[in-house]
């Protein structure tokens, strides 16, 4: 039996959810097992989802990882000021001059390992989402893709490209 997961980040009535339905109609079958891991688990397709799939709820991981003070005062909690300094300094420098973009893909980086195995691995959303980096850090699967809905190379946003360009490079992409 093949394992596919699909990563998303919400199941709200919507494009991506919709070619996301419409997507696993076409794939179902006996010999496949399909599973959704969903950042946001609450929306209005959710239900429909569960008929079809399992659901992964990564909302409650991924809201750990962002609680930064979490890991400051862990800092302290071992009695290592130094570092605790360190980390404040680090918070703040985040909060001035990095990117959006780069603070998720720390989150992700913060969120543990999903530790069932899959054949296939899709990121389905956004081609700068916080799925991206989820799939390519977090899942383990025989091969990866990440469905694509827009002209990456055309966007405005350079920083994006150059900062998910070499995370594509572990994907075979699909472009809508």
């Amino acid at each position: 039996m093949k394992k596919i997961l699909f990563v998303t980040r919400l199941l709200h009535t919507g494009g991506i959810e919709k070619s996301l339905y419409e997507t696993i109609q076409i794939i179902k079958s006996e010999d496949v097992k399909i599973t959704i891991a969903v950042f946001v688990e609450k929306g209005d397709m959710v239900d429909l989802f569960s008929k079809e799939c399992d659901i992964i709820d990564l909302s409650k991981d991924f809201q750990i990882a962002c609680n930064k003070a979490k890991y400051l005062f862990g800092y302290l909690s071992n009695l290592r000021f130094i570092s605790f300094l360190k980390g404040v300094f680090t918070r703040l420098y985040e909060m001035i001059f990095v990117s959006q973009r780069k603070k998720e893909m720390r989150r992700i980086s913060r969120m543990p390992i999903l530790k069932e195995e899959f054949d296939i691995a899709v990121s389905y959303h956004d081609p700068y989402s916080r799925c991206v980096p989820y799939v390519s850090n977090n899942v383990i699967a025989k091969e990866k893709y990440t469905w694509v809905h827009r002209d990456v190379m055309t966007d405005p946003d350079t920083r994006s490209v150059k900062l998910y360009g070499s995370i594509f490079n572990n994907f075979k992409i699909f472009m809508k």
